[in-house]
């Protein structure tokens, strides 16, 4: 009873509530979590399936890469793919080079 009371009086009331448009962020924080958005993605390399060079498919980040998508791979490029590594580089400088084998993860 007292929850339908509770509810009556503020369906009643006539002042409009006005609230942050965020309860539970500040402005500050959700402009720092805009900025955050900018960082190079995490890199979780879960499986390879390896037939060939030619024949492969990576998961990545949960998703599905093979030869003929590889490019959706924002920021890196696939450089060598192996049974048991992949080789990428970062697209900004190519001489950046890293190996990522099944269950790890790049920062």
């Amino acid at each position: 009873m007292i929850k339908l009371l509770s509810f009556l009086f503020i369906l009643c009331r006539s002042e409009i509530l006005l609230a942050h448009p965020s309860l539970f962020f500040t402005q500050e924080e959700i402009d720092s979590l805009d900025v955050q958005d900018d960082e190079p993605e995490k890199l979780n390399l879960s499986a390879i399936v390896y037939i060939d060079k030619d024949h492969w498919s990576l998961w990545i980040n949960n998703k599905i890469i093979r030869p003929e998508n590889r490019h959706e791979l924002s920021g890196v490029t696939i450089e060598e793919v192996k049974p048991f590594e992949v080789r990428l580089s970062s697209i900004p400088s190519v001489s950046s080079a890293f190996t990522l084998c099944p269950h790890h993860i790049r920062h």
